[in-house]
């Protein structure tokens, strides 16, 4: 039985290890030890300053800061196999005040080909 046990343990555990592996982050001191992590938050941080969807600005005593944590998702292709490691910069914007925060509305838009199918899909049903 101890051989038995300690083989089931050993698949067991080697198994558990695959999963965790491909598991995403719960936080950015955990991300920054995959260099494949690091590099999706670099991508993201370069996406905000060349959309220029956000400014870096001194800190202000009389205004707190907003907290602005950062979720990880790894994007798999149909076979399951990794396609891309996604970090996105999530600010709580429900603790900003308009004006005092913030004087822009940043809002996404969609991609031509997603315009194209929506616009084919009303043309479709008239």
């Amino acid at each position: 039985m101890g051989s038995s046990s300690q083989n089931s343990m050993s698949l067991l555990s080697k198994k558990w290890y695959q999963i965790s592996c491909k598991l995403s982050p719960q936080t950015v001191a955990h991300a920054l030890q995959s260099p494949h992590w690091k590099a999706a938050m670099d991508e993201e941080l370069d996406a905000l300053m060349r959309h220029k969807t956000w400014t870096l600005v001194p800190f202000s005593t009389n205004t707190a800061p907003i907290s602005c944590p950062c979720v990880f998702r790894i994007k798999r292709q149909t076979d399951g196999m990794v396609q891309k490691y996604k970090a996105h910069l999530v600010a709580k914007g429900f603790h900003q005040c308009e004006g005092l925060d913030y004087d822009q509305v940043f809002s996404p838009v969609g991609k031509p080909a997603t315009v194209r199918v929506a616009l084919t899909i009303a043309v479709a049903h008239g």
